[in-house]
């Protein structure tokens, strides 16, 4: 018989709801002469008795069956049975173009390479409909042999390695395994390590062949209780490096770099009761590294040295500034010892919220100059998103791309958007679980490519010359942001009554048409009550976003009030149009008008703080701060009235938020929730409504006095001061 071309290897465990599609997708190839291997690992579902109908049928197809001993165990009892002259692999809830095989065999036998890899597309869906195409690397590196060692670029690329070919011959002769480990995940990161160090030859070509299945609950990319596969396969990874002095040599700093980025990464995937075991893991295996002399951080950007170093020096305290909500501590370590860590921590953050949209240490891309990228998050809004869109389509600037985020809605509105995106190319479709307003608009700028960002809400409407006006606007003055006004409409009379503010809310009494800083625009339109929030009445430049690392708070409602502020205080150049672009829809359960409920106090508490993170060591003219802190007053306001619309229930919530929230809301909101009256001075100097102002003037004191502090003694003395005062707040409270 003679040797296949390729041997197409298929782990196979519990997935007899796609493996027909798969296995149909692979004995479909254009390129004949392939060999199927699939590996049953103890599947318990039919996928087996799949396997043996598709074996005879095709003679192609072999079932090698198992036990179940894991992936690594798998892949390398495919590798052994191989026969083919490449080696790919296909996972088994995943699927292939028709050509995919014959286009890689071709090209590689061509170039004469170890490694031969295509693009491939995230999909969802029954059928694999919902597609999104992912490159592995920028246009000008296609259809170009080098060598990984020379291009250390490529070890930044994904990791996938059903994506391409590998040299039968290249895989024996380094003896490239996968490691063995039964009931782990991640086993295709040595492999893919070792191949990209051992390899002299490699080509990657820009067609999109593999579909990558992204919705299967079983798949190891939705796990997340495997808490420490990843760092087992890296000690896999080292075992190899160590064997390979001359391979060790160079890449060791890609090692360390890619070690710790992959820590990073999985600590977000996993599951929040495991993160602080996971980064005590991760704290102990780096120190390890530097007692041993192999911790090379040369490739780390300052913010990722930042973030390593409290992780070795202090992994709790880590935890308890990025957990958010989902940090949950024993009654007993809520004391002051957690407060002390926490801020320990306020510089690490301070240098993270900075640095959050250029993750990796990648440089902003400028954008195409013409494009205007405009990012629609979207939650079960199908009454409404229809008319959206073709306001945005319909747009007389027709260099736009609208990147619809789907929040994980639950009726017609991914349909929708499916339609809309099969009919116009500029339509791109995102989907994300359920995270809200905030994190799909971040997943959005994080997805365009223009030189300016529009953010519209899903059942709103724009004008149809919006966004020409808003690109010649901005072309011209060179702004980084461009306010406009906006119209309201009434989904019913009886809303029209109840919400009259809205009916000229969005409209400035006057035009602010100079150019000029965002401080003072703010300023201008602070003290004429014409500062708005919404994000729907900005026009941005994308660069300037990322240039300042602005971005959304994630998992909040109300979170607008911080983009905002952040915006039109960095701006160096910002003007307004008095024009009525936008048309606002006021309708039933909106944020606006729906029922109040613990989400909406803890926006606007986490608002309240953020923008006091925001707001340390900046300096302003003293009428931008007083502006800025009548702001910070009425979000502060709006805390505590929501606080007070509370139920019981809900306010016993506040037991559960990380230790930092909860001392600050017990220390500094709590105690102004309830009004008192008094007629006397001393009466008055205890009431809460003396209390209130005090609060509500604690930020411009404390920022004041801090920065006085911090210039003369630095950043470390006065958090350790504030500290103190605090202890010391606390000790007189427990002596009353």
């Amino acid at each position: 018989m003679e040797r296949p071309k390729v041997s197409v290897i298929i782990p196979v465990y519990n997935t007899q709801k796609y493996l027909r599609q798969c296995l149909d997708s692979i004995v479909g190839q254009t390129l004949r002469e392939i060999e199927v291997i699939c590996v049953n690992d103890g599947s318990t579902d039919d996928s087996l008795e799949i396997l043996k109908d598709y074996a005879a049928r095709d003679p192609r197809v072999k079932i090698v069956s198992k036990s179940n001993l894991g992936y690594g165990h798998t892949m390398n009892t495919g590798i052994l049975n191989a026969s083919g002259e490449y080696v790919g692999f296909m996972e088994s809830d995943d699927f292939a173009d028709p050509s995919m095989y014959e286009r890689l065999y071709t090209e590689a036998v061509r170039a004469r390479v170890d490694i031969i890899k295509a693009n491939y597309c995230e999909i969802s869906g029954e059928n694999g409909e919902n597609a999104d195409p992912k490159d592995l690397t920028t246009p000008d590196r296609y259809n170009k042999v080098f060598s990984p060692r020379d291009q250390t670029w490529v070890f930044y690329a994904a990791m996938m390695n059903p994506v391409g070919l590998f040299r039968h011959a290249f895989l024996t002769e380094n003896n490239i395994l996968h490691n063995e480990t039964p009931g782990a995940s991640h086993q295709d990161m040595g492999f893919w390590f070792q191949t990209m160090c051992l390899a002299q030859r490699v080509l990657f070509i820009g067609d999109y062949l593999y579909m990558y299945r992204q919705d299967n609950p079983n798949s190891s990319i939705n796990q997340k209780n495997k808490v420490f596969a990843v760092s087992n396969e890296y000690q896999f990874i080292f075992r190899f490096l160590e064997q390979r002095p001359d391979i060790k040599s160079w890449a060791l700093p890609i090692y360390c770099h890619r070690l710790a980025g992959s820590y990073f990464y999985r600590y977000d995937m996993l599951a929040p009761e495991f993160h602080l075991m996971f980064l005590q893991r991760f704290s102990e295996e780096m120190n390890r590294a530097q007692r041993r002399g192999d911790l090379d951080t040369s490739l780390f950007t300052t913010r990722e040295k930042k973030d390593l170093e409290l992780i070795m020096r202090d992994p709790a305290a880590f935890w308890r500034l990025t957990d958010g909500e989902n940090c949950c501590l024993p009654k007993e370590e809520q004391s002051m010892e957690a407060l002390k860590s926490q801020i320990n921590a306020y510089e690490a953050q301070i240098v993270r919220l900075e640095s959050r949209l250029q993750q990796g240490g990648v440089a902003p891309a400028q954008g195409d100059s013409s494009l205007i990228s405009v990012i629609v998050p979207v939650y079960n809004t199908e009454a409404y998103l229809g008319a959206c869109l073709d306001s945005l389509l319909n747009q007389t600037y027709r260099s736009i791309e609208v990147i619809c985020v789907d929040d994980g809605s639950t009726d017609g509105s991914p349909r929708i958007l499916q339609q809309y995106a099969e009919k116009d190319p500029r339509v791109k479709v995102l989907t994300q679980p359920n995270m809200g307003q905030g994190t799909a608009r971040n997943q959005g700028l994080r997805q365009a490519g223009g030189k300016y960002v529009y953010f519209m809400d899903s059942d709103d409407l724009l004008a149809p010359n919006a966004l020409q006006l808003c690109y010649e606007a901005a072309e011209q003055e060179l702004l980084d942001v461009l306010y406009f006004d906006a119209a309201s409409i009434f989904e019913t009379p009886e809303l029209r009554e109840q919400n009259t503010t809205y009916e000229t809310y969005y409209t400035r009494p006057r035009e602010y048409g100079e150019t000029v800083s965002g401080p003072e625009l703010f300023c201008r339109m602070e003290a004429d009550g014409a500062y708005r929030v919404s994000p729907c009445l900005q026009f941005l430049n994308r660069a300037f976003l990322l240039e300042n690392a602005i971005s959304y708070p994630a998992g909040i409602v109300h979170e607008d009030n911080v983009f905002a502020m952040k915006v039109i205080l960095c701006a160096a150049r910002a003007s307004h149009r008095k024009a009525a672009l936008f048309t606002r829809r006021v309708r039933a359960s909106s944020t606006m008008t729906g029922t109040k409920h613990f989400k909406h106090f803890y926006g606007y508490f986490i608002c309240c703080l953020e923008l006091q993170t925001f707001l340390y060591g900046k300096t302003y003219p003293d009428e931008v701060w007083r502006a800025v802190l009548r702001q910070w007053k009425m979000l502060f306001q709006n805390t505590i009235s929501h606080y007070r619309q509370l139920t019981v229930e809900e306010q016993e919530q506040i037991a559960a938020l990380p230790p930092f929230q909860y001392e600050m809301f017990m220390r500094f909101y709590l105690p102004y929730s309830y009004p008192v009256g008094g007629r006397e001075l001393q009466e008055i100097k205890e009431s809460t409504s003396y209390r209130v102002g005090r609060a509500v003037t604690w930020l411009p004191r404390t920022l004041a006095g801090g920065l006085r502090c911090c210039r003369d003694h630095g950043l470390f003395y006065t958090l350790g001061l504030a500290l103190g005062r605090l202890t010391h707040r606390g000790a007189e409270k427990d002596s009353e």
